[in-house]
């Protein structure tokens, strides 16, 4: 198992609804939340993940975040609830 280090959600909670006010602020944060971890990181065996508060709007910039830094990535849990989007290394799968 990759070690997980999830994003405490009080970081997020403010992105519940996104708005045209907290969007930019949102992707910033995403971003900035990404980089600081993968400058800590020192091999491929880990996930990155982000918490469930992150509006549905809000999952697909976490998407374009991930491919920009080349990551994999999926969501987990019910749709509506405990939803969490999680980015790793494809490096981690390369017999799929």
């Amino acid at each position: 198992m990759p070690r997980t280090s999830a994003i405490p959600e009080k970081i997020f909670e403010d992105f519940k609804v996104l708005t045209q006010e907290n969007e930019p602020f949102f992707k910033f944060m995403a971003f900035f939340a990404t980089l600081t971890f993968l400058e800590k990181v020192e091999d491929d065996f880990w996930a990155l993940e982000f918490p469930s508060c992150i509006s549905s709007e809000g999952r697909p910039y976490l998407y374009k975040v991930a491919a920009y830094f080349r990551l994999a990535y999926h969501t987990q849990g019910k749709a509506g609830k405990n939803r969490r989007t999680i980015m790793y290394p494809g490096s981690q799968f390369k017999e799929k």
